[in-house]
């Protein structure tokens, strides 16, 4: 009723060796590559850095960025990497085998922001940016658990993108309840430097008045003819 999607539990892709083969040949300015823990109960621990490593060895030198998601909830665990030590293992992790594409680290929309703020601090001298946020983690009475996507997540975004802003530098990737330019603004307003859209462009919904085709360029239309009215009015 709210305009939103839920993922549930599983990530319906490709293994990391067969999508490197398929992004060799690729457009490399198209596209960015996310990794997340792969969803298997038997992977955890360090087992679970070893398994983000070995995928970001096969795909970092692939599109435009690789994102590290922290926190994906359509995996058994869910939430593998948001404990700051655990954190601190994967970033020392990555480090080590040598960065590739610019990185990075996506966190949770229901993640505190001290502690968020402890994520930074031990990435901020690897990471090139940071995205905000992941889907909602949502247990759901008959699809059991998963990522709930859509305009619930439009508040968590702006919130955890005016905090990254204010305590960064660095490139903050706004995601997340997304639906008209007016979103995409406020996003931009609170420190978002680009934005990535899925559940408002494909979508058809009162919440999600845009999706369709011509959606790129009605959202467009709309974020710049805001944001030169705020400029008339001096308020940029």
């Amino acid at each position: 009723d709210e305009g939103g999607l839920l993922n549930r539990i599983g990530l319906n892709c490709v293994s990391a060796e067969e999508a490197a083969e398929k992004l060799e040949d690729a457009n490399q300015n198209c596209f960015a590559v996310s990794i997340a823990e792969t969803n298997d109960l038997s992977i955890t621990g360090d087992k679970a850095i070893e398994d983000i490593v070995y995928s970001y060895n096969l795909l970092k030198e692939f599109g435009i960025y690789t994102a590290i998601d922290v926190s994906c909830p359509n995996t058994c665990d869910g939430r593998t990497f948001q404990d700051s030590k655990i954190f601190s293992e994967l970033v020392y992790s990555l480090r080590e085998e040598g960065k590739g594409k610019p990185i990075v680290f996506k966190v949770s929309p229901d993640l505190k922001l001290k502690d968020i703020e402890k994520l930074l601090v031990i990435s901020e001298d690897f990471a090139d940016g940071y995205e905000a946020v992941n889907t909602l983690f949502t247990r759901h009475h008959k699809y059991a658990h998963g990522g709930l996507s859509g305009p619930i997540l439009r508040e968590y975004t702006i919130a955890t993108v005016s905090f990254l802003r204010k305590v960064s530098g660095k490139t903050i990737l706004g995601v997340g309840g997304i639906s008209t330019g007016r979103d995409s603004y406020a996003l931009e307003q609170a420190g978002a430097n680009a934005f990535l859209v899925y559940t408002g462009f494909c979508y058809k919904h009162k919440e999600n008045p845009y999706a369709g085709p011509s959606f790129a360029y009605k959202i467009i239309e709309e974020h710049f003819r805001l944001r030169k009215e705020a400029e008339k009015k001096g308020c940029m």
